[in-house]
């Protein structure tokens, strides 16, 4: 097997580190790059739950959604993520835990009925199906460091395209000793 070239000697699961941009206030950077840490964002419709929350490899997808919410007083910061112990959801490994999340709200809840709703970039139902994965997870000792996801959003780039204008890949850091390198990114050039 071992001058088989399609058997693996060992899988990578995920990459260790990514660079990961986060829009916020001019003012909010500061202060980041001072050395006060990331606030966690606990938002009910956080889509991956609590976290300080970064783009992925995508500079100007964080530069847009900053100039929209903040416009003037926009900023971006890079840093380097360490992922740690990360929650996936790039790959099948933890698909079948969220499912059984969701199975168990459905029956602590008494139904689909009484279970929050994803609407209009409001993802209450995936923040708390993420949450009870992460609590449960815990409750046994491991803590996720990192939540990762890919997020379909926008309107197709052309017609038939399955490719969507806003998609983007998005980082929750739960744990704050992930971030480092910490830098202001530069629009002008």
């Amino acid at each position: 097997m071992e001058n088989n070239p399609y058997f693996l000697h060992s899988v990578v699961l995920a990459p260790d580190t990514i660079v990961g941009y986060h829009g916020c206030r001019r003012l909010v950077a500061k202060r980041l790059l001072d050395g006060e840490p990331f606030r966690l964002s606990k938002n009910d419709y956080d889509w991956l739950g609590s976290g300080a929350y970064f783009w992925e490899y995508a500079p100007f997808r964080a530069w847009e959604w900053a100039s929209r919410r903040f416009g003037a007083e926009s900023a971006v910061l890079q840093a380097k993520i360490n992922l740690g112990d990360c929650l996936n959801l790039l790959d099948a490994e933890h698909f079948a835990g969220l499912q059984d999340a969701y199975d168990y709200l459905l029956n602590v809840l008494g139904g689909d009925e009484n279970l929050p709703a994803n609407l209009r970039g409001r993802n209450r139902l995936d923040r708390l199906v993420i949450e009870t994965v992460c609590e449960s997870y815990a409750s046994t000792g491991r803590y996720f460091d990192t939540v990762r996801g890919c997020f379909p959003e926008g309107t197709p780039l052309y017609a038939q395209s399955k490719l969507l204008s806003h998609t983007h890949v998005q980082i929750a850091v739960r744990n704050p000793s992930c971030i480092s390198e910490l830098n202001l990114v530069d629009f002008t050039y």
